[in-house]
C-alpha cells in the first residue's frame, strides 16, 4: 500500500479520534447530563504539551501520542468499587452511542451512493482474515485493494476499514472489562494461535506504520485547535 494511502488512513483515524472528543462531549452535555472535567486530544503522561480552559471550566489538553479521552468530575479519587463500575459502564454507554452514530452515518452514505455497506464490511473482514492466515501476502494484497479503491473510492473504502478496526478494538476492550483476567486470557489465546497456526499480525512494512503515526500526529495537531470552534 503506497504512502498516500497510509496518510489517508492516518487522517481518517485522527478524524475518528477528533469526533470521539466532540460527539461524546455533546452526548454528555445534552443526553447524559454529566459534568465533564476535561478533554484530551492526543494522550499524554504527566503534563500535557499545551492546554487551555474553556469559559465553562472544561480543560482541553493536548498531548503527544495518538488517542483521545474524556475525564469526568466525579471520577476524581474514585476508590469505591461501585463508583468505578459506574464510571466504566458510563464509558461503555458513550462508546456504544458514538459508534452507533458513526455506523448509521457511514452506512447511510453508502446506501445513498448505491453500495451495500454490509457487503463492504464483509469484503474487508475477508481480506483481513486472508492476510492473518497468510492465504495472501502483502504483494497479492495490492491488486485486491486497488480493485476496492476503484469500486468504492479510496477515502470511502478506508473509512470502512478504520471504522471496522475501531469497532473491533472497542468490542475487545468491552469484553475484557467484563472480567479482569479476561484480557490476559485473550492475549494468551492469541499467542497460542500465532504459533500453532502460523498467523501474522503485522503484515505491512515498518515504514507503513511510521507513515500512519506521523499522519495521525500532524492531523491531530490541526484538529486540536479546531476544538475551540466545536466545543464551547
Amino acid at each position: 500500500m503506497e504512502i498516500n494511502s497510509a496518510i489517508v488512513i492516518g487522517i481518517i483515524i485522527a478524524s475518528y479520534m477528533f469526533l470521539f472528543c466532540v460527539i461524546p462531549y455533546y452526548i454528555n452535555k445534552f443526553l447524559l447530563k454529566e459534568d465533564i472535567k476535561g478533554i484530551s486530544m492526543l494522550i499524554h503522561f504527566g503534563k500535557p504539551l499545551y492546554s487551555y480552559t474553556l469559559k465553562n471550566g472544561i480543560k482541553i489538553n493536548f498531548g503527544y501520542l495518538p488517542g483521545s479521552s474524556i475525564e469526568f468530575k466525579d471520577e476524581e479519587g474514585l476508590d469505591d468499587k461501585e463508583q468505578i463500575k459506574y464510571a466504566q459502564r458510563r464509558s461503555n454507554i458513550i462508546n456504544v452511542i458514538y459508534h452507533g452514530i458513526l455506523v448509521f452515518v457511514l452506512f447511510s452514505v453508502a446506501l445513498i451512493f448505491g453500495h451495500n455497506p454490509v457487503k463492504i464490511c464483509r469484503e474487508i473482514l475477508v481480506i483481513a482474515y486472508e492476510l492473518i492466515t497468510k492465504k495472501i501476502d502483502y504483494n497479492q494484497l495490492i491488486p485486491v485493494v486497488a480493485k476496492n479503491y476503484q469500486m468504492y473510492g479510496r477515502v470511502f473504502f478506508l473509512c470502512f476499514v478504520v471504522l471496522l478496526l475501531m469497532i473491533i478494538s472497542f468490542l475487545l476492550n468491552l469484553t475484557s472489562s467484563l472480567w479482569k483476567y479476561l484480557g490476559f486470557i485473550s492475549l494468551g489465546i492469541l499467542i497460542v494461535l500465532y504459533f500453532v497456526y502460523d498467523l501474522t499480525f503485522f503484515m505491512f512494512p515498518l515504514s507503513f506504520y511510521i507513515d500512519i503515526l506521523l499522519a495521525m500526529t500532524i492531523s491531530q495537531f490541526i484538529y486540536f485547535f479546531l476544538l475551540r470552534f466545536f466545543i464551547k
